[in-house]
């Protein structure tokens, strides 16, 4: 899990929309939370050890999305890794 003291500054915009989905965890089988759409923007906490699915705070909750569907303004490597 994240530290209390971690502040997100790296934020992330969705530029391929069709199937972008918030989930539970970072699964495809993971539970849908929400729909996002293009050109929404994110606040993105951390990320899988493999960079492949950002943790993102979306209207007061959590959830993973497929970093495909993201374009962040920093590198991917720079965010923490966090566990479900």
């Amino acid at each position: 899990m994240l530290s209390s003291t971690y502040k997100p500054a790296i934020s992330a915009t969705v530029t391929h929309a069709p199937g972008a989905t918030l989930r539970d965890s970072p699964s495809l089988a993971g539970s849908r939370i929400k729909r996002i759409a293009e050109g929404e923007a994110y606040s993105v906490l951390g990320r899988t050890a493999d960079a492949v699915w950002l943790l993102l705070q979306a209207e007061g909750r959590c959830g993973w999305v497929w970093s495909y569907h993201l374009h962040l303004n920093a590198q991917v490597h720079t965010l923490p890794i966090v566990s479900e």
